[in-house]
Order: C-alpha cells, then structure tokens, then sequence
C-alpha cells in the first residue's frame, strides 16, 4: 500500500526545516537546472540562460525579452552543454553549445516555416528533437545526422503538444515523454532511429527520466511512476492530491526521490522519499511560488520558479556565505521617482545594469554618483536595476504638466 504521508495537508502547523530564499531572478518562468562540472546552469523563458560560476556568482550569458523564446531543458553530453533556444512566433530554433572555456557558440540553426523545433537529446554524432509540424498538423520525432533531417516517429495529429522530454536509459535505448490528454511514451533500442508507442494512462507528462534501468515519469497533476519493463507496466510511487500546474523531480538513486509540484494552483510544494516512494515527508512549501524545476546537490537544492525565482536552500553555503549571495531587496528611495533617487546598500558599487520591461539595456541613459543615480534620461515606466547580482525594481513616475 502506498503511504502517502504528504496527504496531511496541514499548512498551518507544519514545520518545515528546510527553508529557501531567491538567489537570483529572471523576468520569466525558469524551464530547467542542472549541474556541468562545477557549474550550475539555468534556463527558461525569454531566452534566458544563466551559468553560476561559483556558489556566489551567477553570470547571464543569454538574454532576450520576448516571452515566446524560450531556453528549453539542458542536455550535457560529449563534455559539452546543450542548449536550444526557440523562437515560437518566427519558426526559429538555434542550438548552442556550451563549454567552460569556450563560451557559448552557435551549433544548429533550425528555420523552416511552419516547423517548431524543441526539445532534443545530444545521441553520439546525432540529434533527436521534437518537431511541431503546423503545415501538415503533425507531431514527430527526428534525427538529425550529417545534416540531414529524417522521421523517427510521426506521432499523429498535431494537439499542439510536442514529446517534451527525452531521456537516455541505455547506450542504445532512449526513451521521449508524450504530453496532452493522453500521455504516451515513446521507446527506442537503436538510438532514436525508430521509436514504438508505450501506454501509460496519466494525462499531461510533465519530465521523464531513466536511472539504472528504470524509467520514471511525472506529469502536471502530481502523480510519479515508474517502470522497470521498458514502459510495459507501470507503477504509482508518488500521488499528491490536487497537484497541477507543472511537476518537476530527481532521482538520486532508487532510495531517494525529490519531487516538486504546486498543488490548488497557488502553493509550490517539494518532497522527499528516502524508501523508493513507499512513504513521503515535506521538505518544503511556498505560498508565494509556483515550482517548475529543481535540481539537488547533496545537501543543496535549487528551485526554479514560475515567475523566474531561483531559490535555494539555506544549506548552499554557511551563514556568512549564504548572506553575500541572497537576493535582498536593496532600498530604493524614493520608489517611484522622478529624476533620481538613492540606493539603501552597504557594500561598495563597483557596476550597474538597468533594465526595461522590454529587456533593453538603459544603463547609458543613468549616471551615477555615490550611490545616488540620476535617472531624468529616463521614460515613465518600470525598471529592473542589477547590482552584485541583486535585482531590485524601481518605477519612474514623472509629473507633466501641460
């Protein structure tokens, strides 16, 4: 019998030991995190991608505005970073590739009308994606090799809902997570030239995975299983009452289990099995915070967010460490402003950025002085100011008479 300890749902008297704060922002939800090397990196809308270099220093190598490019999950493979960026509204997909030393660098551009190109999986001198095919209302997975583009698998009429997750469960199995009302997953045995259906019987698969020969699938309403026959048969581990909206996890090994999800549609939600999903506890919950993503280091957990949050917990580093990297709230006063204002901050301002709604570059249009900023170059509206790492929101109202 599965017990399910996370049924007792009491908000008010549970005590959590585990708590999170922002560490950082973006202006869009985040799509995914995981670990290269030393290096964290994130990803998610807006064509935002971040590489923390260290446990105090997250740097923001790709950015953009528009809410319909999207940074999709990242994909390590060949000691290399994987990274596609797709633009939803143009049919245009690039494909970087990322390395600590040599930056990031343009791989594949994928530009064909009607086509969306997403979700992919780096396999030996190959790539599997998912493809969006509008002219001919399709879903398919192909294979790109030598630069050529050829069906794996035409799923069906387009529900517009890509196969959104591919996983490697051996050297020449892989396995593709089906999204929309009636989740499917796919299954390979040589290397994504061919896949066959396997029924699962949950709508809406949200990530798959494959550790050690097992293949675990979670999808949007909080319901976790997995299968140790290739997807034949399937077993419930994790069921969380009124789950929705997105559902993220990881499996260090069969043992422990995380898995984050936001339940009633408000309230983010991350839990732990330490006996293979027999039973469950609450590491933490978040009235504030849709959960999207999480990645876990150890005794570290990152949480990637909705709204562009990325939280920690306050294992990531000691106390003195931890404070240095928290996203505070610098104060900024007077907030709205007019011409200028000061800022409330203790360390010393080496640098500024300053940001539109639109993502553009402001900076030049602020000087800056003693930590008090002239901000008369600057139209009515809000803005994001970055320091050290901290982003703090100001707006800019100013009185016109005429």
């Amino acid at each position: 019998m599965l017990k399910m300890a996370i049924l007792m749902m009491l908000w008010g008297t549970c005590l959590y030991a585990t708590e999170f704060q922002p560490i950082f922002t973006t202006k869009n939800f985040i799509e995914d995190i995981t670990k290269f090397q030393d290096e964290y990196l994130v990803s998610g809308a807006g064509s935002t991608f971040l590489v923390c270099k260290s446990d105090i220093e997250f740097s923001q190598f790709l950015s953009g505005s528009d809410t319909t490019n999207i940074a999709l999950p990242i994909k390590i493979a060949n000691d290399e970073a994987y990274i596609m960026v797709t633009e939803f509204l143009n049919n245009n997909s690039t494909l970087y590739k990322y390395s600590k030393n040599g930056g990031f660098k343009k791989s594949l551009i994928f530009s064909v009308p009607q086509h969306i190109y997403a979700y992919f999986l780096p396999v030996d001198s190959s790539i599997i994606i998912s493809v969006l095919d509008k002219y001919n209302n399709q879903e398919k997975i192909q294979r790109l090799e030598a630069d050529t583009l050829a069906d794996s698998k035409i799923i069906g009429k387009s529900t517009n809902y890509l196969p959104f997750s591919f996983a490697r469960l051996s050297e020449n199995e892989i396995i593709a997570g089906g999204s929309g009302n009636t989740s499917c997953l796919y299954y390979s045995d040589d290397k994504g030239k061919t896949f066959v259906e396997k029924k699962i019987g949950i709508p809406m698969l949200s990530q798959v995975s494959a550790y050690d020969g097992t293949i675990y699938v979670m999808n949007a309403y909080g319901k976790l299983l997995k299968s140790t026959d290739k997807g034949d048969s399937w077993i419930t581990i994790m069921d969380i009452p009124n789950g929705n909206r997105y559902g993220s996890f990881q499996v260090v090994n069969h043992d422990s289990i995380y898995a984050c999800t936001t339940i009633d549609g408000k309230k983010g939600l991350l839990v732990e099995t330490t006996d293979g999903g027999a039973n469950w506890k609450y590491i933490y919950h978040s009235n504030d915070y849709f959960f999207t993503c999480l990645y876990v280091d150890g005794k570290k957990i990152l949480l990637g967010t909705y709204d562009g949050y990325l939280l920690s917990n306050n294992n990531i580093t000691s106390v003195q460490e931890w404070d240095i990297i928290s996203l505070k709230s610098n104060k900024v006063c007077p907030n709205p402003c007019s011409d200028n204002f000061s800022l409330s901050i203790e360390e010393d301002i080496k640098d500024f950025k300053i940001y539109d709604l639109e993502g553009r570059d402001v900076s030049n249009l602020v000087k800056m002085q003693d930590k008090h900023f002239d901000t008369s170059l600057l139209q009515n509206g809000t803005y994001c100011l970055i320091i050290n790492n901290v982003s703090t929101k100001f707006i800019v109202q100013k009185n016109r008479f005429f």
